[in-house]
């Protein structure tokens, strides 16, 4: 009994030295093999890191390029505003100068009607003067000497009011051919003022027009671009993140939990990856998004966006309300539809990855609040349509055959969207082609229809 008991220790003590000497040639025997595969891996995000840079410098050429137009349009701005302000100098000076030959024209009437003043003062002094000095001479001197003072007297009056009427004559002559020659030089000026503002008017609204259109043009070119280069550079590096936290994480697992067949799968596919991607040298090109999936986008919606350069839901998810007023101005027929259905709103989630359980459609364009003249077609003549479903069907808006005669496929998904447990139903038991017999006219036999064929 004593032996059993001592060779149930000894196997025991040999199962458990088997172990460790088990354990000790696997780590030995795996350790190289783990350090060749974490090489690889660390190799292989090497490469994707030299990409990201290479990615990065583009994205910098771009907004380096973005600035330079900038810089373009302000200098054009600069040279635009100096020939502005060179015009108004030109009317400043024609104004300072048409100013300055009014004061000129005034100078010379008051100088001629001081020459006047003079004149007659002239006149008055010489008169009194050789009235006194007649005065005198007859006093001092005998009487020979009257006739010859007063001949003397005579002939220098006459001297005088010779020279001065042929002066005052002259004086007034040159007055008057500069005061016409002021007049024309001033009416001159006058219609050239005119003219060189009208000219400044028109060059000014020109101006600032085509300073307008082309600032808003290049502005919105260069804005569109950059957008679409921002966003196209951001999904791509999230999508290489999110690649390489996938593969981080499978090899973490997969060597937390030593299954060695998968971490050799995620290796291979990790090595696959990285020698399709030092092998292609441009970006891969963006797929459209499916516009329609936005809540009151629907085909012709959808095409007029792609037209303007819209078919990412990152685009829209972007936008400001300059860009929401862009585009009131780009579809003048759907004015006011990106506020109301909150386009950016929903963009933002869409662009995230999520997507509606179902496509949502069009909405039908001819809902009513109320049947017409207050009474509504009996739905229920509809094969499949029963009084419950009537019922949903005029909550939603639809009273008559006529209206939902009218029905498309994606207005269709839309009612379907509100039938819940009866979704499906309108196409499977055919109801837009029923509607347009009973909007004829035609009525079943019986009032629960006739089943569809």
């Amino acid at each position: 009994m004593y032996l059993i008991s001592q060779m149930w220790w000894y196997l025991l003590l040999a199962f458990l030295l088997g172990t460790a000497i088990g354990y000790l040639l696997w780590r030995l025997c795996s350790q190289p093999f783990l350090e060749s595969r974490f090489a690889l891996s660390r190799t292989d995000l090497v490469s994707r890191l030299a990409l990201l840079e290479e990615e990065r410098n583009m994205f910098t050429g771009v907004s380096a390029d973005a600035g330079a137009e900038t810089t373009t349009l302000k200098s054009e701005l600069a040279a635009l505003q100096s020939k502005h302000d060179g015009n108004i100098r030109e009317s400043t000076i024609a104004r300072d100068l048409e100013a300055k030959l009014k004061t000129e024209l005034a100078a010379a009437k008051v100088r001629a009607s001081t020459l006047d003043g003079d004149l007659a003062k002239s006149k008055s002094d010489a008169t009194s003067r050789h009235a006194e000095e007649l005065k005198t001479a007859r006093e001092q001197v005998a009487a020979e000497w009257s006739a010859k003072l007063a001949a003397e007297i005579k002939k220098a009056r006459d001297e005088v009011t010779a020279s001065l009427m042929s002066a005052r004559a002259a004086e007034a002559k040159k007055f008057q051919d500069a005061a016409k020659s002021h007049e024309a030089k001033v009416l001159a000026l006058s219609q050239a003022d005119t003219s060189a503002r009208s000219e400044l008017e028109a060059a000014k609204s020109r101006h600032a027009e085509e300073l307008k259109t082309a600032r808003e043009g290049a502005a919105a070119e260069a804005a569109s671009r950059h957008a679409e280069e921002v966003a196209r550079l951001k999904m791509e590096h999230h999508a290489t993140l999110a690649t390489h936290r996938e593969e981080i994480a499978k090899f973490r697992s997969a060597s937390a939990a030593g299954a060695v067949a998968a971490s050799s799968a995620v290796v291979a596919a990790g090595v696959a990856n990285a020698s399709k991607s030092g092998s292609a040298n441009e970006l891969p090109k963006q797929q459209s998004d499916d516009l329609k999936l936005i809540w009151g986008v629907g085909p012709e919606l959808e095409k007029l966006l792609n037209q303007n350069g819209i078919t990412r839901f990152e685009q829209i998810a972007q936008w400001t309300g300059k860009d929401l007023i862009w585009c009131d101005s780009i579809l003048p027929q759907f004015k006011g539809r990106a506020v109301s259905e909150k386009w950016v709103e929903q963009c933002r989630r869409l662009a995230s990855g999520f997507r509606p359980e179902r496509e949502i459609g069009d909405r039908p364009s001819d809902i009513l609040t109320a049947p017409r003249g207050g009474k509504a077609d009996d739905l229920k003549l509809i094969w499949g349509v029963g009084p419950k479903l009537e019922k949903m069907l005029n909550d939603a808006g639809f009273y008559h055959f006529d209206q939902i005669a009218k029905w498309t496929d994606r207005e269709i998904a839309w009612v379907d969207s509100k039938l819940g447990d009866f979704a499906g139903r309108a196409i499977r038991e055919k109801w837009v082609e029923q509607c347009k017999k009973l909007a004829t006219g035609w009525r079943p036999d019986n009032d629960t229809g006739d089943k569809p064929t």
